[in-house]
């Protein structure tokens, strides 16, 4: 059977609000998102007033390591895939 776009409706999102054990975990989601939330708000606030008044002398280089990493493992991660199959092909 395909899908098929009949429309728009919001008819689903009162379908989990019909069982108390989707409604428990709704509220656990919420819970656990708003505690969260406020933790890495407060810790955010801190560190953010922290690094106002202690300027650290690598603050720099770290946050821009922290940035460039993804690319950085990217690119050694296809360097060792393309040498594996260069390796096998050759």
């Amino acid at each position: 059977m395909n899908a098929e776009w009949s429309g728009f409706t919001l008819r689903w999102y009162g379908v989990p609000a019909k069982g108390p054990a989707m409604l428990r975990a709704a509220r656990n989601s919420l819970v656990i998102g708003l505690v969260a939330a406020g933790t890495s708000s407060v810790h955010g606030t801190l560190a953010a007033a922290a690094l106002r008044r202690y300027r650290p002398p690598m603050l720099t280089t770290l946050v821009l390591a922290r940035i460039a990493m993804p690319e950085v493992l990217m690119g050694v991660s296809l360097l060792l895939f393309f040498v594996s199959i260069a390796t096998i092909a050759g």
